[in-house]
């Protein structure tokens, strides 16, 4: 147990850095990722007719036609919580290191970096679309 106090004792500090510099990252970059992908890909006839032959295929139950966008919002909103969550543990409690604190600590950092690969995962699926949707409008011309 020493051995992986030490270990974490040498890795407290970059783990609190990473953290709040990546947390505030996607904070300062979330308004711009919302936007672009309303803009480029919510706000377009495709998008819009995309959702509605979807309702129309499934009467019961109908999207909404901010869906997606909102679920990618709450996503990155809850990957720059748990960054910002695991830099104030790791450097809170990360200083009394026992097995509980050390738990948490790991714990709450390998939250925030599946949820970071997952918000990254859709981020780059939805400008995938807003590069699809740009073509396809550059194509009908």
């Amino acid at each position: 147990m020493d051995s992986i106090i030490e270990m974490y004792e040498r890795f407290q500090v970059p783990l609190f850095l990473s953290s709040i510099t990546i947390g505030t990252f996607l904070f300062s970059m979330k308004t711009f990722i919302i936007q672009t992908l309303k803009k480029e890909v919510y706000d377009t006839e495709e998008h819009r007719n995309a959702v509605d032959e979807i309702n129309q295929h499934y009467s019961k139950k109908s999207i909404t036609y901010y869906r997606g966008l909102k679920n990618l919002s709450n996503l990155i909103f809850y990957t720059i919580i748990s960054f910002l969550l695991n830099s104030v543990l790791n450097i809170t409690i990360g200083n009394f290191p026992n097995t509980l604190t050390l738990t948490i600590c790991f714990l709450t950092t390998i939250v925030a970096w599946t949820l970071l690969a997952i918000s990254l995962f859709n981020v780059g699926s939805s400008m995938q679309r807003m590069i699809d949707f740009s073509e396809s409008k550059y194509n009908k011309k």
